[in-house]
């Protein structure tokens, strides 16, 4: 708090040189009145803490009892102060230092309330309480995941306790924009039926946002114990927690004991690449082999959406093809022809797929598309939800010399899908 005054006559007891700042304490502990035209009450910014400064500072020169000496007295009676002309040092600019330091720490002790109590608001709405818990992305919920939720059901039941899954949406590398946009494997809804599968008792998908980024692991495991009653927590050995991943194994090592709950590490899941990753499994599908990826996720990768209309030049050539609008955020295999399974209003059929740009054509598409031809179906599709599942790979994109060469190589992209279905091995495929 500080004094400004109003009037900028110099005073004729001004000596030639003196500080505007020398000058605003000369008027003001010289007995000038508050409400007088040279001297008026201007309030300042350190107004809002001056509540705050009441702590001990250092005393005046020649201060008879300089240890038990307090500001308090000159700020508490600031009239009778002035009208005396004291000229104790009641301020000093280093006494901003500690209460502004507080009031920053104070607002964002606030901030820090207010983002967790958003991020454990929808716990109230589950029912599952007193539960050991997983956390992560678990996009595409793949055979390592499958392995580590199982082994926490397992755990859970033991101590006859539930089992609950955590997870997110948006993926935060999307967020973060370190991915593209489309990069997921599942769709929220796809992967907690996945989930539900394994035998959890429910799984909450939590939306990630700045302010859920920002809690550090401590804010986090306080959300889920006073919201959860959480009674073990089981991750993966490469797991990290909280603002900028300081939650590593070892901090919530600290955490668990902190806040009395048990923390189990699960081993990963290896394959001949390697442990088993939703990283591999995005490569796998950009590179065409969607047979490895069935692998590592333990069923045929999968994309739904609704058929859209297009611009009819499969119907044109006589294969026609339902034009799939699918969800911007997932990931589309890299473009070519698959052998491709369509599930539609309950029923499969064998489908030939081809992902891309219609090069053989004028104007290509500026992105890619997905369009299957459905074999043996003889119904309108407009509207209608469809699934499809990819089985394998026949060959990539190609630009033709002319369409009649285009349709002849989709007849026998067409013949290589029925062998494929009517093949005994066809029935051995992952699903």
């Amino acid at each position: 708090m500080r004094f400004r005054c109003a009037n900028s006559t110099k005073p004729s007891w001004m000596a030639h040189g003196t500080s505007t700042s020398s000058l605003r304490q000369k008027r003001c502990l010289t007995g000038q009145p508050l409400n007088s035209t040279r001297c008026r009450w201007m309030p300042s910014a350190t107004d809002t803490v001056f509540p705050l400064l009441m702590m001990p500072a250092r005393a005046p020169a020649g201060s008879a009892n300089r240890a038990n000496w307090w500001p308090s007295s000159c700020w508490m009676n600031l009239k009778t102060a002035l009208k005396n002309g004291s000229r104790k040092r009641c301020f000093s600019p280093k006494l901003l230092i500690p209460p502004l330091l507080g009031g920053i720490f104070l607002i964002n002790h606030v901030f820090s309330y207010n983002r967790l109590m958003d991020f454990i608001a929808p716990f109230d709405a589950s029912q599952t309480k007193n539960a050991w818990i997983t956390i992560g992305s678990f996009d595409g919920v793949h055979l390592g995941h499958q392995s580590l939720i199982k082994g926490l059901v397992e755990r859970a039941h033991s101590e006859e306790a539930s089992a609950l899954v955590i997870t997110f949406w948006p993926h935060p590398a999307t967020f973060f924009k370190r991915a593209p946009l489309a990069w997921a494997l599942t769709s929220p809804e796809e992967r907690r039926e996945l989930i539900c599968t394994l035998g959890v008792e429910d799984v909450l998908t939590l939306n990630f946002s700045q302010a859920l980024a920002n809690l550090t692991a401590l804010e986090f495991m306080q959300g889920l114990k006073a919201r959860l009653g959480l009674r073990g927590l089981m991750v993966g050995p490469n797991f990290a927690l909280g603002k900028s991943r300081e939650g590593s194994i070892a901090k919530l090592t600290e955490i668990a004991a902190q806040l009395d709950f048990k923390l189990e590490i699960a081993q990963p899941l290896s394959n001949a690449d390697g442990m088993v990753s939703s990283s591999q499994v995005r490569t796998d599908l950009l590179e065409n082999r969607v047979r490895p990826a069935a692998q590592k996720l333990g069923r045929l990768y999968k994309l739904s959406g609704q058929v859209v209309h297009g611009e009819h030049r499969g119907t044109g050539l006589g294969v026609p093809t339902a034009n799939l609008s699918h969800q911007p955020e997932r990931l589309v295999p890299g473009n070519g022809v698959y052998v491709t399974r369509a599930l539609v209003n309950g029923k499969c059929y064998a489908s030939v797929t081809n992902i891309g740009v219609r090069p053989t054509f004028d104007n290509p598409l500026p992105v890619p598309r997905i369009e299957p031809h459905i074999l043996d179906i003889d119904e309108q599709l407009y509207g209608k939800e469809l699934s499809l599942e990819f089985i394998d790979y026949l060959r990539p994109e190609i630009k033709f010399e002319s369409s009649k060469e285009l349709v002849a190589q989709i007849q026998k992209d067409i013949q290589k899908t029925r062998d494929l279905f009517n093949a005994d091995a066809f029935n051995t495929t992952i699903h």
